[in-house]
């Protein structure tokens, strides 16, 4: 699948957590079907590895411990297609695809579902390219 059919596909996909295909996902389902479709990459799923969503320790440990892996590269200047890892509650646990050269992110969150938004509204970790 292509970068653009992608992101047309995932717009207005519900949020639904630890899922990871288009009937619904959390953010780092997003992720993942997006390194799965478009990029023919396989990421550890992590749906089994977290049992509640607002477990925020848990998720931090586990985002960091994903990222740690070589295959993730930290990128100063995001391009479309990288990960951008945001702060929630201060703490590096949500995620979303970079979009519109680095100005946007698609991210999902409970309430809104999956959503572009400009990526002033964020607070970032870091972007990540693999």
């Amino acid at each position: 699948m292509k970068f653009r059919d992608f992101i047309e596909k995932a717009i207005t996909v519900p949020f639904v957590p630890m899922g990871r295909k288009f009937d619904g996902w959390d953010c780092y389902g997003l992720v993942w079907r997006y390194f799965w479709e478009v990029r023919g990459m396989v990421c550890p799923s992590l749906a089994s590895k977290y049992d509640d969503i607002d477990n925020l320790r848990h998720m931090q440990r586990l985002f960091r411990r994903e990222l740690n892996k070589p295959r993730w590269q930290r990128q100063d200047n995001p391009s479309d297609g990288d990960v951008a890892v945001i702060m929630r509650r201060g703490l590096p646990i949500h995620c979303g695809v970079v979009v519109q050269e680095g100005s946007q992110i698609l991210h999902t969150e409970q309430k809104i579902g999956t959503v572009i938004e400009p990526m002033h509204r964020f607070r970032i970790y870091g972007f990540y390219r693999a």
